[in-house]
């Protein structure tokens, strides 16, 4: 039985349940914590090679203990370590270079912090539309970058906190071995089969909607042998008391998430884009048509996977066949991601990273502007964040169920948008920097999810699956719109690693830049930090995550502009790191001196307190960016305020009283209408053509009628001759809140 004590955080002092092997408020290891006997580094219990300085480490009378717990009090005192002498060991240039850092790593620390926050502020005040960034800010940016990250290189202890996923165990076959019951061995067989005659079918080409049955009886049934005891008792189910907090926390942000998007969301302002009612079409086809070809990528335009517009469809059929249930779609995807966000944010970094990076998210004007879209962009986000939450619980708990779930999850990255299908080489890029090779063959569970889930759309679509996704890319693109390949490319890198910090194109109810001033700033400090601790797996993992996708997304972009529909993906490595290093700061570990005492019981204060002032300014300043900046510089579609000027009180009445001439007003505001009005009555729509002079309008009693294009030859014709035949009419103008 282990002891009270052994449960107590020596870091924050928080009482963990007995047995827990982190702390649930910090994140910290509750192992004891052992000093390298060459350079003095921190260190877990478990570690056999010093990660500073690459010597050997035994949990002998060499090594001596590093933290003495105790329960009594709640000040730490933290002794002063002297730096040792430079070894012969460390004279490769990584470790000299630390060894060289060490002495001025805060200096490097404040000082980068400062020069980027001053010019995260320049960049914020000096912003103008449609104008590259200012040189100086942006040398600014990169120069505290820069020395932020070295700083953080020369930290030898990293903050004083052991690795999330510093200990991983991926032993699963050892798990895994012995817990082929007959039963299980039967459920196995039978996914098999499942999995064969799939196969046989889609190889026959077969279109049918119940192939799906098929698949999800093989990942199902191929789910058992991994699968110990059900343990469906309720005190196996029941989770931990500690963690009633962080489901509070996190339902909190959801339901804060859902009310602000969806308040709105059938409001004129969003009611249309351009293109986004294909998708509106295709599923409402899939809900009275019924579902074929589920795992072709021959959906939308021909190119977008029709598994998406089946999840679109499917909320449609849930609620009901209206504009309102189409774009929640798009809101349920933000809101499922943002307790994957908390969890990793948990995972990784502790309770503060956690509230932080799902707080970023949720109150990104960024994620706002996707939630209130029918396009199937935010859809990917959910499948990246859980995998690699699944993928990283998996590796620190050694749980070859979860490996096999986040396969699946990876999986369903083809059946959605493009950016998704990056998380499965996200995972693999970070097992090559983790583990020898012999060791990355016990994630086989991971492979073969991934595999399960990914055969079947690879069995019906060929090499037509990658010619699809690489024609949406700069190089596969037309080159009428992308240009030439490598000036894309540099292009993109201009444009789009800079678009967190400062954005000058709009598009989709976004402008400015796609972070708030104080979550890019955050950002940017955490990349670096990152960047400078890459020999913690944690910060390794959220790294890759952020430099593949803004390749995926923002570098392979075939737009001339900053790619705003695209570099949403990008956002949840960046809140994540962002929020670990918060936490670090509130922490006081990562900008502090040693040889001082903490009072915890204080310290927790200020930290609550700082969490709640950092969480209200960021949802007011992006609360800000979206519905007062962004709605006078973003330039609407006619059709959308024709929407707007037919729901005013000018055109109060009846639908059937209501007239709409324009140049072509059937390809967008004919669906746009449909959506609204599934099963009602509509107005009467003519273009040009038909609003014939001086003949009957089509309404019996007309009310209103609105002219899309009144600058028009024609609709000024068709202006005077209703002047002509109505004088008692009236004429006013709607326009949207940009003019």
């Amino acid at each position: 039985m282990a002891s009270t004590n052994d449960s107590l955080c020596a870091s924050c002092g928080f009482q963990n349940r007995v047995g827990a092997n982190f702390c649930s408020s910090c994140g910290d290891s509750l192992a004891s914590a052992w000093q390298c006997p060459n350079c003095g580094a921190t260190l877990s219990r478990g570690f056999k090679f010093c990660g500073v300085c690459g010597s050997p480490v035994s949990a002998s009378r060499t090594a001596r203990r590093a933290v003495e717990r105790n329960a009594g009090s709640t000040d730490i005192l933290r002794p002063h370590i002297p730096s040792p002498s430079l070894p012969s060991r460390l004279r490769s240039t990584p470790a000299l270079l630390m060894h060289r850092l060490s002495p001025i790593s805060m200096t490097l620390l404040v000082s980068g912090a400062l020069l980027v926050a001053l010019a995260q502020a320049y960049l914020t005040f000096a912003y103008e539309l449609s104008r590259d960034a200012p040189g100086l800010g942006v040398a600014a940016l990169i120069t505290g970058f820069v020395m932020f990250a070295l700083g953080a290189f020369g930290r030898r202890s990293n903050g004083d906190r052991a690795d999330a996923l510093s200990s991983v165990n991926i032993a699963v076959p050892k798990m895994v071995r012995g817990n082929l019951t007959l039963v299980r061995a039967a459920i196995a067989a039978f996914g098999f089969v499942m999995l064969g005659l799939l196969a046989l079918r889609l190889t026959a080409g077969s279109e049918s909607g119940w192939d799906l049955l098929l698949w999800l009886a093989a990942v199902c049934a191929l789910a058992a042998p991994f699968v110990r005891r059900a343990g469906l008792s309720l005190p196996r189910m029941a989770l931990p008391r500690e963690r009633y907090p962080d489901i509070l926390i996190a339902l909190s942000l959801v339901g804060i998430f859902v009310a602000l998007n969806t308040h709105d969301l059938t409001d004129w302002y969003y009611s249309a884009i351009g293109d986004e009612y294909a998708f509106w079409n295709f599923a409402g086809g899939i809900l009275n048509n019924g579902i074929a070809r589920p795992f072709s990528q021959e959906g939308v335009y021909n190119h977008h996977p029709y598994l998406n517009s089946v999840y679109q469809s499917a909320v449609m059929w849930i609620f009901t066949e209206h504009h309102f249930w189409w774009k929640f779609s798009s809101v349920l995807s933000g809101a499922l991601a943002i307790p994957g966000v908390y969890i990793l944010g948990h995972t990784l970094g502790g309770r503060k990273a956690a509230i932080v990076s799902a707080a970023l998210f949720s109150f990104s004007h960024y994620i706002f502007a996707q939630a209130h879209s029918g396009y199937n962009n935010l859809d990917s986000v959910p499948i990246a964040v859980w995998s690699i939450t699944l993928f990283s619980l998996g590796l620190r708990k050694g749980s070859a169920p979860l490996l096999y779930a986040a396969g699946v999850i990876a999986g369903l990255g083809f059946y959605t948008h493009y950016s998704a299908r990056s998380v499965a080489p996200i995972m693999f890029l970070f097992g090559l920097t983790a583990f020898r090779p012999r060791e990355l063959l016990n994630l086989w569970p991971l492979t073969l999810g991934f595999a399960l889930t990914f055969a079947p759309t690879i069995l019906v679509e060929r090499e037509q699956l990658f010619t699809r996704m690489f024609s949406q890319a700069a190089g596969g693109y037309s080159e009428s719109v992308s240009g030439q390949f490598g000036e894309r490319i540099l292009g993109n890198v201009k444009n789009n690693f800079l678009a967190f910090n400062y954005n000058p194109d709009v598009h989709t109810w976004v402008s400015g830049a796609l972070l708030d001033p104080l979550s890019a700033a955050l950002a940017v400090l955490g990349v670096g930090f990152a960047l400078g601790s890459l020999r913690l797996p944690s910060q390794r993992l959220l790294l890759i995550w952020f430099v593949v996708a803004i390749i995926a997304t923002g570098v392979l972009s075939p737009f001339p502009i900053v790619a705003i529909t695209r570099l949403y993906f990008v956002l949840p490595p960046l809140v994540l790191l962002a929020g670990i290093l918060t936490a670090r700061l509130l922490d006081g570990k990562l900008l502090s001196m040693k040889g001082t005492i903490i009072d915890k019981s204080h310290g927790q204060m200020r930290a609550i307190t700082a969490l709640f002032i950092l969480g209200i300014s960021v949802l007011a300043l992006n609360a800000w960016q979206f519905w007062y900046a962004t709605p006078r510089v973003f330039h609407h579609t006619q059709e959308a305020v024709a929407i707007g000027a037919m729901r005013s009180d000018a055109c109060d009445g009846a639908l059937d009283s209501v007239i709409m001439v324009g140049r072509s007003t059937t390809p967008l505001l004919k669906p746009a209408l449909q959506s609204y009005h599934p099963n009602g009555v509509m107005p009467h729509l003519l273009d040009h053509s038909d609003a014939k002079l001086g003949e009957p309008l089509p309404a019996e009693m007309p009310r209103c009628v609105i002219l899309l294009n009144p600058e028009d030859a024609e609709a000024q014709a068709f202006k005077q001759d209703l002047a002509t035949r109505y004088p008692e009419g009236q004429f006013s103008t709607f326009s949207s809140p940009s003019g």
